[in-house]
């Protein structure tokens, strides 16, 4: 629920240019989904997937804390490459990271030595956690995302397609015009678009 709320929030409230269209011909008085301040960081970090980072760029980031970006592995400009090239410096990167926040556990903040230990042990400045480093640093917990800013450009211009016989369904069965734009993030209105557990179509 609170990843379709804070999705939610970056298409309706975050990009006001993908809402504006269902606004301004829904008959019913605009409300903004609800946006709480403490989601503010993940909004910001899914607003940037989907609008800043390409796809041939893959941001490595604290899965909890998603303002935490350690850093942005960029491939743009490379050439062909295969996926287990982007794979393996994925993980390599994942893995360096991972090591500097060991460290950090070790010796400190402030025994951080390199301008990169400074770096990140400033991203944690304000948790008191004495295990912040060494829970930061546990499996899983550094992840790499790809942008999908492309895929999403096309997403928005497939949609034009379809929203508005979407919205005069939505609005004949009262519902709110704006969960039309849910496909922008689920599929990209990708029509053969289907899951790894099964849910197929936009």
């Amino acid at each position: 629920m609170r990843s379709a709320l804070v999705l939610a929030s970056i298409l309706v409230s975050g990009l006001p240019w993908v809402a504006s269209e269902a606004r301004a011909k829904s008959t019913a008085p605009y409300t903004a989904f609800p946006r709480p301040p403490e989601l503010e960081h993940q909004v910001k970090f899914w607003r940037d997937v989907f609008t800043t980072y390409s796809k041939d760029q893959t941001v490595i980031h604290d899965t909890v804390s998603l303002d935490r970006v350690y850093s942005v592995l960029d491939f743009r400009g490379q050439g062909f490459y295969p996926d287990s090239y982007r794979k393996d410096a994925t993980n390599a990167e994942i893995e360096r990271i991972r090591a500097v926040l060991l460290r950090l556990y070790q010796v400190g903040p402030r025994g951080a030595a390199t301008p990169e230990e400074r770096r990140i042990a400033d991203m944690f400045r304000t948790d008191p956690d004495p295990y912040k480093f060494l829970r930061a640093a546990d499996d899983g917990r550094v992840r790499g995302q790809k942008g999908i800013r492309e895929r999403f450009g096309s997403g928005f211009r497939a949609s034009r397609k379809y929203l508005p016989q979407m919205e005069a369904i939505f609005r004949s069965a009262g519902l709110p015009v704006e969960l039309t734009r849910i496909p922008l993030y689920e599929s990209s209105f990708d029509l053969s678009a289907y899951s790894k557990v099964g849910a197929a179509g936009i």
